[in-house]
């Protein structure tokens, strides 16, 4: 996310920020022994638990086409290396405590230790099996560990093709990079090769500053109280972000494929996503006449996205934000990178215009108190903590449209080279990079959680999400575009569960009774005294066979006949889940009235309200049943004399209704739990 704030933002944040410039201004004396940053420093707690992943690895991977002076090559990566700190720092405890250790410029260019170069020879392998190979290590440097107490934490390797093809592969720790570090590293890198290789001078201007200096700065910055009668900085930016997140879910829980480990493994992969050139200039004119930004459209989408998935009004998303907001910091490799909360209310189901203007709002508010470090702000904030996943966000969202600089090296040729380093971070995080052919980008997800098909099938509802905004930016949430043809068919298909049963000739209750005729001894009900048990656990459970169940209902018929209900009568049936509530049910069917299913949980105020409505004559009370089971209320009303297979039942669950279920009382066994939803369930017996 590189769109700068609007000058109205940048004009309120400027006070804050104008104390981190008295204090860049005082070059603060410091030891070689330097601490933490705050990013850092959840960096050195991630590494601690397990120091074998490779999901904070940060890899650069060049085609060099040409000649390749290799001699030229280590000098600027020497000269590298005494340029910046962060590239001869390692970590180690000092009195107990995390710390940089900072090797002098001198020592380390002697040694050679912070230095490690490897070169592969791979002329001799056949053409056919040159790129498998080439993938392969380049895919075990990524995933290599780190030893972040003797280093180094930039490790080279150079695979050589032929005498002028080669591949150069560098990886580094992020607890002394970032994005924004890598263009500066292949900027520098390419400045000095050409200076080495000529003999001219590198045209590099030194450094004011270094990392150790901004990781001293920002924690003296955070507590500095030298604006009058002013709270702190760190005070402000956390009132803001305490309101922010107040009462914020903990999880988003997106449909996984399978179940979330204990423990976050950082396992991942990779699905590439194109947006056409044409789409992607309507996103552009969509920003521009929304008076936004093109992140937050792209915000704004892929929440929605998430909120169709979910079904969660409450949607938060991680976004990074490269955090160099001084000129001395901007030239410097390190860990800088903050990433901002964004938390948005997709509630009432609102136009997609609408929900532009709630994310713009929240996307500038976040600017402006950018400088609280993410790490910080989990500390005040204290959330919920779980191994299982990451705090406060678990899916992020990630705009490069600042364009890496071409680079240009006299006699060289360097192309990107595309390497899966299969780590995630998150459950998923949404990659997307501006180009003139158009946006384009990826999905890293946990391959713990997803399969590759499941990703998949979310790009393509990204992209279509994408194209039913711009095509119609008030359309609203929940109708906005996401299936494609083919899963509509399948849906369809899916669906297509109807069943014909004799209609007009034949009642529900009469296929019930021709099912007692051909199983009269098979089990039909279940029911488990409360809460869900296992079946055949025996523990408070009561079972009907056929015969029962039909013998059972036929006595409360005959029983409803004698209080002078018949046929075309309504009879409201206000009983708890239990064996006496579907005895009734077949009760009312076989005396040939409709029911009208009433919830046990109503008050007695309201159930009075029911049977006035209904102007009932009659009350039976059920002994079998639980005290707190209500009545069966007879009244009479006009109604069908034939109850319909298709319609004519029925039964309220809790939030669910089953209607037109006409094979819930003709499979067998019915199962159900008093005090829960009842479970209905197809045996082997046909009907």
């Amino acid at each position: 996310m590189n769109e700068r704030p609007t000058p109205a933002i940048e004009h309120s944040a400027q006070d804050q920020r104008a104390r981190l410039a008295r204090l860049l201004q005082q070059r603060i004396a410091r030891p070689k022994i330097a601490p933490l940053s705050f990013a850092q420093e959840r960096l050195w707690f991630l590494y601690q638990l397990d120091s074998s992943q490779a999901a904070y690895h940060i890899h650069i991977a060049k085609r060099a086409s040409g000649l390749l002076d290799i001699g030229a090559l280590r000098q600027s990566l020497d000269a590298l290396i005494r340029r910046h700190e962060t590239l001869r720092t390692t970590f180690d405890l000092v009195n107990g405590q995390p710390a940089q250790l900072i090797a002098s410029a001198s020592s380390a260019s002697a040694s050679g230790a912070y230095l490690a170069l490897s070169f592969v020879d791979l002329q001799a392998v056949p053409d056919d099996a040159r790129a498998s190979l080439i993938q392969r290590i380049a895919t075990d440097e990524v995933r290599h560990p780190f030893d972040l107490v003797h280093g180094p934490l930039l490790r080279v390797t150079l695979l050589r093709l032929d005498p002028t093809e080669h591949v150069l592969l560098l990886t580094l720790h992020h607890l002394i990079a970032d994005g924004w570090s890598v263009g500066v590293l292949i900027r520098e890198l390419a400045t000095v090769y050409e200076s080495s290789s000529t003999g001219m001078p590198a045209a590099l201007a030194a450094l004011p500053v270094q990392y150790a200096d901004f990781a001293q700065w920002q924690r003296r910055w955070l507590q500095d109280t030298s604006g009058a009668d002013q709270p702190s900085p760190l005070q402000q930016q956390l009132d803001y972000w305490r309101r922010q997140l107040s009462g914020a879910p903990a999880l988003l829980e997106l449909p996984t494929d399978r179940p979330r480990p204990a423990i976050q493994l950082f396992r991942g992969a990779r699905q590439s996503l194109q947006l056409s050139r044409g789409l992607s200039s309507e996103i552009q004119a969509l920003s521009g006449a929304a008076d936004g930004t093109l992140f937050v459209v792209l915000l704004a989408a892929f929440q929605t996205l998430l909120c169709r998935y979910t079904g969660v009004e409450d949607i938060i998303v991680g976004s990074p934000i490269a955090n160099r907001n001084r000129a001395e910091i901007e030239g410097l490799i390190g860990c800088f990178v903050n990433t901002l909360v964004l938390r948005s209310d997709l509630s009432g189901n609102p136009p997609f215009r609408e929900l532009l203007e709630r994310v713009r709002k929240v996307a500038f508010d976040a600017y402006d108190h950018q400088d609280l470090p993410f790490e910080k702000l989990v500390e005040e904030l204290q959330p919920t903590r779980d191994l299982s996943y990451t705090p406060l966000f678990q899916v992020m969202l990630v705009l490069q449209n600042a364009p890496m600089p071409e680079i240009a090296i006299p006699g060289l040729i360097l192309s990107p080279l595309t390497v899966e380093r299969a780590a995630a971070q998150c459950d998923l995080a949404l990659y997307l990079f501006e180009h003139a052919e158009g946006f384009y980008g990826y999905f890293e997800y946990s391959s713990d959680l997803f399969d590759a098909a499941t990703i998949a099938r979310m790009a393509g509802h990204f992209a279509r999400v994408l194209a039913g905004v711009v095509a119609a930016p008030t359309q609203r949430l929940a109708t906005l575009p996401l299936l494609s043809e083919t899963e509509q068919e399948q849906l369809r298909a899916w669906n297509a569960t109807q069943i014909h049963y004799p209609q007009r000739t034949t009642s529900l209750h009469a296929l019930f009774e021709a099912q007692v005729a051909r199983y009269s001894d098979t089990i039909a009900l279940i029911c488990e005294g409360s809460g869900f048990r296992v079946q055949g656990s025996g523990v408070g459970s009561e079972q009907l066979t056929y015969a029962e169940l039909d013998r059972r209902a036929n006595q409360l018929a005959r029983h409803l006949q004698a209080l002078g209900v018949g046929p075309e009568q309504r009879v409201a049936v206000s009983l708890a889940r239990s064996p006496e509530l579907v005895i009734a049910l077949l009760a009312v069917l076989k005396v040939a009235c409709s029911v009208d299913r009433a919830s046990s949980r109503r008050s007695t105020k309201a159930s009075s309200r029911a049977r006035k409505s209904s102007r009932a004559r009659k009350r039976v009370r059920s002994s079998s049943a639980p005290s707190r089971a209500a009545l069966v209320a007879c009244s009479v009303a006009r109604a069908s004399s034939r109850v319909s297979t298709r319609a004519s039942l029925r039964v309220s669950t809790r939030a669910r209704s089953f209607s037109g279920e006409s094979a819930a009382l003709c499979a067998a066994p019915l199962r159900c739990f008093a005090g829960s939803p009842a479970s209905l369930r197809r045996s082997s017996v046909p009907l």
